[in-house]
Parts: structure tokens; sequence; C-alpha cells
């Protein structure tokens, strides 16, 4: 599961803690869709979209895991920017 794969990416960086956020939902109670970003440290490193929350930050560990993975993002530069 990609939720777990992101959690253990960063863990066995020692990068701090990935949590998720929901940050948008939209359309009729019968039709909802959420959005949810994983975040490391204070930055966004994967969104992804849902009819439900756990759809939704599914989706956005395996973007997140999957940029990580293709060195799209540079986890350990971006996180040392922030100190």
């Amino acid at each position: 599961q990609a939720e777990d794969g992101i959690r253990d990416l960063v863990r066995s960086r020692g990068l701090g803690d990935v949590y998720k956020r929901q940050v948008a939902s939209s359309g009729p109670d019968h039709a909802k869709e959420f959005t949810v970003e994983v975040v490391i440290g204070d930055r966004v490193f994967g969104t992804g979209v849902g009819h439900s929350k756990q759809i939704a930050a599914q989706a956005a560990a395996k973007n997140a895991l999957a940029a990580i993975e293709a060195g799209d993002i540079l986890v350990e530069e971006l996180l040392r920017d922030d100190m």
C-alpha cells in the first residue's frame, strides 16, 4: 500500500513525519469528491482526489511515492532548505 510505502521511505531516511490533510471537498452528498495532500515537514509531496477520503489519501500517497522514486522530488534537498 502506498501510504505504508511513503511512511517507510521517509522514516528510513530520517526525514521526520508524514501526514495527510484534506484540503477540499466538493459536490453533492451523494457524489462527494475529496482532495487530500501528503505532507512531509511543511511541504506537499503528493495530491490525490477520490470519492472517499481514504481513496483520495491513497492516491496522494501513491503520487508522492512515485514522484520521489522517479527522482522528480529530491526529498532530502527540499527538507534541507527548510532548516
